[in-house]
């Protein structure tokens, strides 16, 4: 692998995929028996995937568009937003634009796809016909979307990384019609655990859910950790120190 951004598991878990972006390429792997193949070739800086119950989608940043695949064929059937054109327009798979887009989420029950559109500042929605709306959030353009998920009950976790405002919006359900809940973080650089008003989730790059809690794992790149938010807005450092090394071991015993 050479600089892996983004992985996916297939909808029934039996394959993997892999944004291997130093090679720019889309890799799969068999879970049963690890052994990565190129699936595309070709890709430009992918950086996320989403997999819904037929398609594959991948978002390449620099090159502003989110490309539809259906596999195991490897053409792509779809290319929403013009290669190497960036900018915000909303309508179909040819007219509208993104603006490096870092982050995508499939929502199954909607069939819709949710896209982090980094450097607009905005969060988009791709119907499966593949036309492309913007939802109002109430987010100012100079909002860095790094990061956005969904909870089993439709909550809307969206990161915001920008240089001074480091916080986690989390949108009531429904998704498409969405409220602003709660701010996660005070907007501080740093990473401290705890609640509202002192804590801080600075260098958040990844949000995933925890089936099992329920809890949200953030993977701060700044600060070298895997933390837990749970649902009542407690951030707890999970795994490593926030010493930037490679240590294995358990809890903050490890380091990243």
């Amino acid at each position: 692998l050479d600089q892996p951004y983004g992985i996916a598991l297939s909808r029934d878990a039996a394959s993997m995929y892999i944004c291997d972006t130093g090679t720019e390429r889309i890799l799969v792997t068999p879970m049963a028996a690890p052994n990565a193949s190129a699936f595309a070739s070709g890709v430009a800086t992918p950086t996320s995937l989403a997999v819904s119950e037929s398609a594959l989608y991948v978002s390449q940043y620099q090159k502003s568009v989110i490309r539809k695949y259906v596999p195991p064929s490897a053409d792509v059937v779809m290319l929403i937003g013009a290669d190497g054109s960036p900018g915000s327009a909303d309508g179909d798979h040819a007219t509208a634009r993104f603006t490096q887009p870092r982050c995508l989420h499939y929502d199954e029950p909607s069939g819709y796809l949710y896209v982090a559109d980094t450097h607009a500042g905005r969060v988009r929605t791709v119907a499966p016909n593949g036309v492309t709306a913007t939802l109002d959030l109430g987010l100012t353009t100079a909002a860095m979307l790094y990061t956005l998920t969904m909870s089993p009950s439709g909550a809307m976790y969206i990161n915001d990384q920008t240089t001074a405002k480091r916080h986690i919006y989390v949108f009531n359900a429904p998704p498409r019609i969405p409220a602003l809940s709660v701010t996660i973080g005070n907007g501080g650089i740093g990473f401290v655990d705890g609640v509202n008003p002192t804590t801080e989730v600075g260098g958040v790059r990844g949000i995933q859910l925890d089936a099992f809690t329920g809890d949200m794992l953030l993977a701060s790149k700044e600060h070298f950790r895997v933390a837990r938010l749970s649902p009542d807005g407690r951030v707890t450092t999970w795994v490593g120190s926030g010493a930037n090394a490679y240590t294995e071991g358990a809890g903050v015993a490890a380091e990243f």
